[in-house]
């Protein structure tokens, strides 16, 4: 009885293909064809840091727009990324697997701003509502504010970050008092509805 092998090496599988070719069918050479087109993998140290820089651009980028924009394989795109990289999707953006000493310090930095935050709704005696997460039918930020504020903006260009930016400011420097306050006084209703619904989201 023939032993089953464990491992069977390109070059034996190629033998085989040889051995055939002498009874009669089958290819002769055992080495690689010249053959046109990309390789099947060109994942380079120059390409992978391309590849980061690409998605720190972006984090919202997808395997298939990576593959695109850098003119590469699905197959190695997935593997630079997951793999060489080590990034992961978190909430629909690419995140590190290991954070940088850079990464850490803006962490730090933005959880200092909150704090100070925090103090300064001490200090005015303001009652901090609590949203559960992901709850933009709660959040007036979502329901009140971003609405209007893409209306505004949707068919304008803009050629650098900084001009959008200021766009933004502007729209929101234009805004009537009462504008903000709307979104505020429509709260009560919203948690009204969403005890109505036990917790389900409210669509209007």
């Amino acid at each position: 009885m023939a032993t089953k092998l464990k491992a069977c090496t390109l070059i034996e599988q190629r033998a085989v293909i040889r051995f055939l070719r002498a009874e009669g069918n089958g290819r002769e050479d055992i080495t690689d064809e010249p053959r046109s087109g990309r390789p099947v993998d060109v994942s380079t140290s120059d390409t992978e840091a391309e590849v980061e820089k690409l998605i720190r651009s972006d984090r919202r980028l997808t395997i298939d727009d990576v593959a695109e924009t850098m003119d590469i394989s699905h197959g190695t795109a997935h593997n630079i990324v997951h793999k060489k990289l080590a990034f992961n999707k978190v909430s629909a953006h690419w995140a590190p697997k290991m954070l940088t000493d850079d990464h850490k310090a803006q962490r730090v930095m933005a959880a200092r701003q909150c704090m100070r935050r925090l103090r300064k709704i001490e200090e005015l005696a303001w009652e901090l509502l609590v949203h559960p997460p992901y709850s933009p039918d709660l959040a007036p930020s979502d329901f009140h504010l971003f609405g209007p504020l893409k209306n505004h903006m949707r068919g304008k260009h803009f050629t650098t970050d900084a001009a959008v930016m200021e766009a933004v400011r502007e729209w929101f420097r234009t805004q009537r008092l009462e504008f903000y306050s709307a979104g505020i006084e429509k709260l009560p209703g919203r948690w009204n509805k969403c005890m109505e619904k036990e917790g389900d989201y409210i669509e209007k």
